[in-house]
């Protein structure tokens, strides 16, 4: 949100920006970002209740009903929805205020693991239906966009990939802050997994590999939070080779990451949603500099071999097990280099270009 908001204000799109957000205790209530964007975060009366689905329809609704509220006085031409919970409030607001509407969902929300049996049906009836008062559906994947075009009969749905900015990338470099944080020896090779600990994203594959490597001069460092952190940490004090690392700020992701040899996207899950997302962490760790161990899933397929950047498995732990013991050193930093070079290359100043040619057409349709 914060690199398409960016591009949508340097290239005159719009002269303010509205970020609506749910204020957690370290938040600002508001924060202005620049000129042109402004963040204000709802500190929402009704209480989150873990495993209440009650609950979280009232929170909800609180939230839709505010953002209702808080965009009423002001000239809204553009609405961005990026999650299809928050569409029908979105819908509502372009309806109210006669503007554009842009849906960007990250993921397929109606396909992912958790999501099943009557829910499955309702949120997809809910979702086409909405979908005939969307302008513009946009995704972050080939194989996403495909199954909303085919799914829903939506023609054309853009495709903006979630890179970082290739010119806000720090030089690749070997930083030692993950070495030195966890005593962790120059020679031995260290691999990390960063995001959230859940299970379709092979938490408990790569615990297992690490946990029976006999080479215990091979680390894996798990750095973010989730669901199955307790089992991470739990694995991080019996076994040597395992470390965890809390969530750091997002401005130093790159850095801590750039201290791993190898960066791990081990997608496990069965659903329709993990087989053809377009994983943010495939990003992250290019520009971090490192090469990276990916599923034999269509688009992290795609992403490794168009970027010659490291090995595709299928996703089990003999096969993990066996790249894991026969990675090299050498190896390791053949990727490296040939990455340093082709880096330049990618990143958000080139999916930019896309980004204008959508709000072009979006806004001739307007005039």
């Amino acid at each position: 949100m914060f690199k398409v908001t960016r591009s949508i204000a340097t290239c005159g799109f719009a002269e303010q920006i509205y970020l609506i957000g749910i204020w957690e205790s370290g938040l600002a209530r508001h924060e202005v970002m620049d000129e042109h964007r402004q963040i204000h975060r709802f500190r929402l009366l009704i209480p989150r209740v873990s495993g209440s689905v009650l609950f979280q329809l009232l929170r909800l609704a609180e939230y839709s009903i505010r953002t209702l509220l808080y965009s009423f006085g002001k000239q809204v031409n553009l609405v961005n929805c990026h999650m299809l919970m928050l569409l029908p409030a979105c819908v509502l607001l372009k309806s109210v205020g006669s503007a554009q509407l842009v849906y960007e969902p990250r993921e397929i929300e109606t396909e992912q693991d958790d999501v099943t049996g009557r829910k499955r049906s309702f949120l997809k009836w809910v979702e086409k239906r909405l979908l005939r008062y969307v302008d513009v559906v946009v995704h972050v994947g080939r194989g996403c966009a495909k199954w909303y075009e085919e799914t829903y009969d939506v023609k054309p749905v853009h495709v903006l990939n979630n890179v970082p900015y290739a010119g806000d990338a720090p030089p690749i470099a070997f930083t030692q802050v993950l070495r030195e944080h966890f005593q962790i020896s120059s020679t031995d090779l260290t691999f990390i997994f960063q995001g959230q600990f859940r299970e379709e994203r092979g938490i408990m594959l790569m615990l297992n590999v690490f946990a029976a490597c006999p080479d215990k001069n091979k680390h894996i460092i798990f750095m973010g939070f989730g669901p199955h952190q307790g089992i991470v940490e739990e694995f991080a004090d019996k076994y040597p080779n395992i470390h965890f690392l809390p969530a750091v700020p997002q401005a130093r992701v790159l850095d801590y990451t750039s201290g791993a040899d190898v960066g791990l996207c081990v997608l496990v899950g069965t659903s329709t949603n993990t087989r053809l997302m377009n994983p943010n962490k495939l990003n992250e760790y290019f520009m971090a500099g490192i090469p990276v161990i990916a599923s034999n899933l269509p688009e992290p397929v795609r992403f490794v071999k168009e970027r010659e950047c490291g090995w595709i498995i299928e996703p089990d732990q003999q096969s993990l097990e066996a790249l894991v013991a026969r990675i090299t050193r050498a190896e390791v930093q053949s990727f490296r280099e040939h990455i340093k070079r082709v880096r330049p290359n990618y990143g958000w100043e080139q999916e930019e270009k896309t980004l204008v040619r959508i709000y072009n057409e979006l806004w001739a349709r307007r005039k």
